[in-house]
């Protein structure tokens, strides 16, 4: 449609088409052009293709003969996207739900047991309705609700109220599920992308975090305590210099007088000389204190950074240690359950195999508690 006059658009509208990318009868649809405005802003609109084509008749397969010969609008992308994800339960799988930090909490939804359904319409307070594009069913009831971003995403409220349903949520880029579902081989599962997947923090690494956190709390007034000190160290420094300046100021007027006293030209020079001599003594001296100033800066930056490289071994340490430590237990539960069995069958193959099985369960119970503790 770019650079097409009005005519050309109006006559293009007026044309019948008819849908190649669904699977089934051919249907017919329209073609939608975007108009321009000049009291609208581009920028404000939703939809920024120049046309597209939307299908006839409604979403839901069971309404679809009601809907013949009416427009809906809804792309074909939209339309492809959302009875691929109904008719292919199984097929695909996404995430729902996954931690921020790691990789050990995330959920996948794989439709185990469910049944999809299109265009799923639920009543909620005030007679307001939600309609949702595809979802999945278990046992008649709603387990997960999906929808398909073709020309526009969700809105967060409808989002939420799924959620507080105990819904679980997932949407996707129309698009993205149709070439997924056509690239996939037959009898292979295909990932989809889940755009709103929840997000949150797992207890381990919330604690992780905190612990940095303390970490970086107690680095930073260590930083600030050895700054402080530097500081009272540099005014010790000054002040005693200026009292070196204030000294020499007092010896240089003593001399200044005892010139005046003696009117020689002899002690003239000598007290000129003396001046010179201690004027180049008080420049060395600033010097060479400015020179250790600099490089005790430079000793404490490199102290600074090597703190710093040394609190992120730790780092690295304390995360190998906990994993270490996790990996322990497990094995350590794996070595408890093969004992219990191994005692287990021997036990039941004795006469007295009942009661002392009671007693190891009375043990297994008092050990579990004493590990929860």
């Amino acid at each position: 449609m770019k650079d097409k006059s009005e005519a050309e658009i109006g006559n293009a509208r007026k044309r019948k088409y008819f849908c190649v990318t669904c699977v089934g009868g051919k249907h017919p649809v329209s073609l939608k052009t975007r108009r321009t405005f000049d009291h609208i802003d581009k920028k404000t609109r939703k939809f920024t293709a120049l046309a597209c084509f939307l299908h006839h008749g409604g979403g839901n397969r069971k309404n679809s003969k009601l809907y013949n010969n009416k427009v809906c609008s809804e792309t074909a992308t939209h339309w492809q996207a959302k009875h691929i994800l109904c008719e292919h339960v199984g097929a695909y799988r996404f995430e729902t739900s996954k931690c921020s930090g790691c990789a050990k909490h995330t959920n996948i939804e794989d439709g185990t047991g469910a049944v999809g359904r299109v265009e799923y319409t639920e009543k909620i307070l005030e007679g307001k309705t939600y309609r949702f594009d595809a979802v999945l069913m278990c046992n008649k009831a709603v387990n997960s609700v999906l929808e398909d971003w073709a020309t526009h995403e969700t809105s967060e409220q409808k989002r939420e109220y799924c959620l507080e349903q105990g819904y679980t949520f997932a949407e996707f880029h129309a698009l993205h599920v149709v070439e997924a579902h056509k690239k996939a081989a037959p009898g292979v599962v295909f990932m989809l992308e889940n755009l709103k997947t929840r997000v949150f923090e797992c207890q381990g690494c919330a604690q992780a975090r905190r612990k940095l956190e303390q970490l970086r709390i107690i680095q930073a007034a260590e930083q600030n305590r050895l700054k402080s000190l530097e500081v009272e160290r540099q005014k010790k420094l000054y002040t005693q210099e200026l009292e070196n300046q204030i000294a020499l100021l007092i010896e240089a007027r003593h001399n200044e007088i005892e010139l005046q006293e003696t009117k020689t030209e002899e002690r003239l020079l000598a007290i000129e000389s003396e001046k010179l001599r201690v004027a180049q003594a008080a420049e060395k001296r600033c010097l060479a204190i400015l020179e250790v100033d600099k490089q005790k800066k430079l000793q404490a930056q490199k102290l600074e950074n090597q703190r710093a490289l040394e609190m992120e071994a730790r780092d690295n340490e304390l995360k190998l240690r906990i994993i270490r430590l996790e990996e322990e237990r497990k094995a350590l539960e794996l070595e408890k359950m093969r004992q219990e069995e191994m005692y287990t069958e021997y036990y039941n193959k004795t006469s007295a195999g009942q009661e002392t099985h009671i007693l190891q369960l009375q043990d297994t119970l008092h050990c579990n508690y004493l590990y929860t503790v």
